[in-house]
C-alpha cells in the first residue's frame, strides 16, 4: 500500500486480511456501531435491466443533489 492513497473499504464484517491490516497498524479500522439521525430506509428495486431505467434514476439521484455508485458487471 502507497502512503499517499487513500482506500475506502466498506464491510459488514472485517475480513481476515483486513482486520490484519487494522490490528497491525497498517490501516485504520473505523466501527460504525449506531445508524445516523434520521437514516432512511434503503429502498430496493428487483427487476429487468433497462438502461432508460437506470439512467433517469440516476439523473433524478444527482438533480436532488444526492450521490451514485454504480456497479456494472
Amino acid at each position: 500500500m502507497r502512503a499517499d492513497v487513500d482506500i475506502l473499504t466498506l464491510t459488514a464484517t472485517p475480513i481476515p486480511r483486513t482486520l490484519n491490516m487494522a490490528m497491525s497498524g497498517m490501516r485504520d479500522l473505523s466501527i460504525i456501531a449506531t445508524p445516523p439521525a434520521r437514516r432512511l430506509a434503503v429502498k430496493t428495486f428487483v427487476r429487468e435491466y433497462d438502461s432508460l431505467v437506470v439512467r433517469e434514476a440516476i439523473l433524478r439521484e444527482i438533480l436532488r443533489g444526492g450521490q451514485v455508485l454504480l456497479f456494472v458487471q
